[in-house]
Order: structure tokens, then C-alpha cells, then sequence
């Protein structure tokens, strides 16, 4: 295997971990949302199909937050930055899923020597954001703990939307 073979291979693995946690994450926000209006499994399908599956995310985590405040005092009262932890867990998944990777040597040598991907910066900076194996095995971890924390909320047990 080359070295941008497995550079490419850390790349798709990295990608994938991290999105599928942002969905299990947004899965629960979904079902939240749902199961606040209706608690019929074929309501509760139709809600996430028709309303908040072409609801953009942002204006899920308005309504979520709006519903926990108001509805789960108890919940935000242990959990008071559940917001900006959802919030900072999309940021992180926005610039891991669409910020390139560029296969030049001087990435292709950071990953080979000290296993840090370089994403290329998309906003008002340039310059690169150095992802470390170890930066992701944490993050992975502060998501799936989130993700077990949010999905208290909800009676459906599991990690996607009800089909």
C-alpha cells in the first residue's frame, strides 16, 4: 500500500466516524422534536420523514433547545452545556466531512511520520488545521458521551430515525 493509499484509507475512516456520530447525535434531536408532537410510531415516522428530515440543522437545534429549556428543567440543570456541545460536536463534523486534504509530500509526510491529517482551512484563514489520531479518539468519545446523554430524552431506543 502507498503512502497516499493510506493516507486516503485515514481520511475515509476518519470521515465516516465522525459523521455517523453527528447522526446518531441528530437522530435524537429528530426524535425529540417528533416525540414532543406525537408518540404514534407512524405519526413519529411521518414527523421525521415530512418535517424535520428538510429542516436544516441549525434551525433543529433552535426548536430542540426551545423544547429541552422549556420541557427537561431537570435535564438542563445537570447538563447545562449540552448546546454548545452539540454545536461545537457539528462544527467539528462540518470541517471534517467538507474541508480538503490536499496529497502533496508535506501531507503525505505528516501522516506517514506523526500521523496528523491536514485539512486545508475553507474560511477567512488559510493555512492548514492538523487533526492528530488522538484529537479524533477523543472527539469521537465527547460525541458518543453526548450522544448518551441526549438520548435520555427520548423513549425510542436507538440511534436513527424510526422507519
Amino acid at each position: 500500500m502507498t503512502a497516499e493509499d493510506r493516507l486516503l484509507d485515514a481520511i475515509y475512516n476518519i470521515r465516516g466516524r465522525v459523521i455517523q456520530r453527528a447522526v446518531e447525535i441528530e437522530s435524537v434531536i429528530d426524535i425529540y422534536i417528533a416525540e414532543h408532537f406525537t408518540k404514534d410510531p407512524d405519526k413519529l415516522h411521518e414527523f421525521v420523514s415530512l418535517i424535520t428530515s428538510r429542516t436544516t440543522f441549525d434551525n433543529k437545534l433552535q426548536m430542540f433547545k426551545f423544547l429541552v429549556d422549556k420541557h427537561n428543567k431537570d435535564f438542563v440543570g445537570g447538563f447545562r452545556t449540552y448546546h454548545n456541545e452539540i454545536k461545537k460536536a457539528m462544527e467539528w463534523r462540518n470541517v471534517i466531512a467538507h474541508y480538503p486534504v490536499p496529497f502533496n509530500k508535506n501531507s503525505i509526510e505528516a501522516f506517514d511520520k506523526e500521523r496528523i491529517v491536514l485539512f486545508v482551512k475553507l474560511k477567512s484563514t488559510s493555512g492548514f488545521i492538523e487533526i492528530s489520531e488522538d484529537f479524533i479518539n477523543k472527539l469521537l468519545g465527547e460525541m458518543m458521551e453526548l450522544f448518551n446523554r441526549l438520548k435520555i430524552l427520548i423513549s425510542i431506543d436507538t440511534t436513527s430515525p424510526p422507519v
